[in-house]
């Protein structure tokens, strides 16, 4: 049975963990990055006949649903982190539930993805070093904002919080996870791009279910990393282990969050 405890983790063991959240659900996590990805793919498709029609009137639209799917992708992010997160609490995931609880916040999570990915440009102007710092620095910001509910300025400094002393053991979980997506993506690429037969649509289409089926592993790692990182700098493990001691006693009140 895969181990979904609650509790601090090595890097290999938090990607395993994201895994194993994954596959318990995986028909929930691949609706929810799907939901995300349709409009990225209209954009590619849109763009692509643009590109050939020059028509203003298409590159209009695609530009739309460019927007729209930065949008979407906030959201989907948000909501495979609101899914993961209750299945790590030991509760039963629920994608109506998960959209409702993040839909109110989809805003803060865009405008902090949005100057979150401005820091990341500075740093690989300024080189490599500084990107890598900005990248374990604010590593917890869309966890925060989606699970927390923290407004994009707040969920920055706590970020920033929770990273102190930790940037080595964050970097090296998100290296190695998007080492894990960029092999998958390419290798999957590679076989299925054989069907592909030179047509960019048909090539577009896998790329884009591809990322369905493994993007969502992304998030739930960050998920897992967020908590992990607030076991180790709150005890954020045995707060939740008192909380569930507390309310599992005869006469006790579960008190309002």
């Amino acid at each position: 049975m895969p181990d979904v405890r609650l509790r601090a983790r090595s890097a290999t063991e938090i990607v395993d963990a994201a895994f194993s959240l994954y596959r318990q659900q995986p028909l929930l996590y691949i609706l929810a990055a799907a939901a995300g990805n349709v409009p990225n793919l209209l954009a590619n498709l849109l763009l692509q006949t643009g590109a050939e029609s020059a028509s203003v009137a298409t590159s209009g639209v695609g530009l739309l649903v460019l927007i729209l799917s930065v949008v979407m992708y906030g959201l989907m992010s948000a909501v495979v982190m609101q899914l993961g997160s209750r299945a790590y609490m030991g509760e039963t995931p629920d994608l109506a539930a998960a959209i409702r609880a993040v839909w109110p916040r989809v805003g803060s999570v865009i405008a902090a993805g949005i100057v979150r990915s401005f820091l990341y440009g500075i740093g690989l102007l300024l080189l490599i070093f500084p990107f890598f710092y900005f990248f374990a620095r604010y590593f917890a910001v869309i966890p925060i904002i989606a699970l927390e509910g923290k407004s994009q300025p707040a969920a920055f400094v706590r970020s920033n919080e929770l990273s102190k002393g930790r940037k080595g053991h964050i970097l090296s979980v998100l290296l190695l996870v998007w080492i894990i997506f960029f092999a998958v993506t390419i290798g999957a690429g590679a076989i299925f791009g054989l069907l592909a037969l030179g047509s960019p649509v048909v090539s577009t289409l896998i790329t884009t279910l591809i990322t369905i089926a493994i993007y969502p592993v992304l998030a739930l790692t960050e998920m897992v990393l967020y908590y992990d990182a607030r076991i180790r700098a709150e005890g954020f493990d045995l707060e939740r282990m008192a909380a569930d001691l507390g309310s599992a006693m005869p006469g006790s009140r579960v008190q309002p969050g």
